[in-house]
């Protein structure tokens, strides 16, 4: 038993698990920010669009690399095509309807994943797993120079979001209103999409983008269904992805399974949970 917890220890303290970790503290840092603002304007699935539009850009980097033009990285790649899509979708959204904007989404998604198709098609099969790694993500894999681009993202994301809060949540709730009260509609729309898109970009590089939507989405929808009054969902969904997180990459040593997929699947349960306890209290 000793030996064993000895051996646990040295595992978590090693560079790739302490990464591991910071990479799970920002990305539910983020989550709680952007989670609660797509959730209030009921735009969630614009975070598997920007999730999508990374992997395209994540694909034009490496294709620009295999060029001969080796400083430019996936991730920057993902960035640009992550926050380009995400404006394109926010203007085409700007004036129209829930529905309208859910369509400028899907439009996006398409184009995204189209492109990502093109220039998958030029990239070497030897580099196809550094593409690979934004769809199904391995936290274990981030470096310190990851970590360092990432918390700058999530940094900016937290600074105006806190700056902002209350207009970026009013616009989401009631934009009509607002706009009569003089609130600057436009600027804070883009704003919202603007942060949430970075706020993705961040989640798929620690988890891939197949599981952006489960820890972006999830922990902050449980939040919505046991938080008593507005101000407490960003302090639950924080909680939610946190334990998701840290309890996911602890069972990735005890039993030896895949981390995204593991902290995906908690955060859900998260999410199932929620909703139960819920519709108990309403009885």
């Amino acid at each position: 038993m000793f030996t064993g917890d000895v051996m646990f220890l040295e595992i978590m303290g090693s560079p790739f698990i302490v990464n591991a970790l910071i990479g799970i503290i920002i990305a539910s840092f983020v989550s709680a920010a952007i989670g609660h603002i797509l959730t209030s304007r009921g735009i969630t699935f614009l975070s598997a669009e920007v999730a999508h539009a990374a992997l395209g850009g994540a694909a034009f980097g490496v294709l620009l690399q295999t060029l001969g033009i080796i400083w430019f990285e996936p991730l920057y790649g993902a960035f640009l095509f992550g926050v380009v899509s995400a404006l394109i979708t926010a203007y085409a959204g700007l004036r129209g309807s829930r529905e309208q904007m859910e369509a400028a989404i899907g439009v996006s998604l398409a184009m995204s994943m189209a492109l990502a198709v093109v220039f998958l098609g030029y990239i070497r099969s030897e580099d196809m797993p550094k593409v690979w790694g934004y769809l199904v993500g391995d936290i274990l894999l981030l470096t310190v120079d990851d970590l360092l681009f990432l918390g700058s993202l999530a940094i900016l994301v937290g600074f105006f979001y806190i700056l902002f809060r209350r207009e970026l949540l009013y616009i989401a709730f009631d934009i009509e209103s607002a706009e009569a009260l003089g609130i600057k509609v436009k600027f804070y729309h883009y704003l919202s999409i603007l942060l949430a898109a970075i706020g993705v970009i961040v989640t798929t590089k620690a988890l891939g983008a197949i599981l952006v939507y489960a820890f972006i989405i999830a922990p902050a929808a449980a939040a919505n269904e046991i938080a008593k009054k507005t101000s407490q969902i960003p302090l639950i969904t924080l909680a939610i992805a946190l334990f998701s997180g840290i309890i996911g990459l602890t069972l990735t040593f005890t039993v030896n399974i895949p981390a995204s997929g593991t902290i995906g699947i908690l955060a859900s349960i998260a999410y199932l949970m929620a909703i139960t306890y819920s519709r108990l209290r309403r009885k």
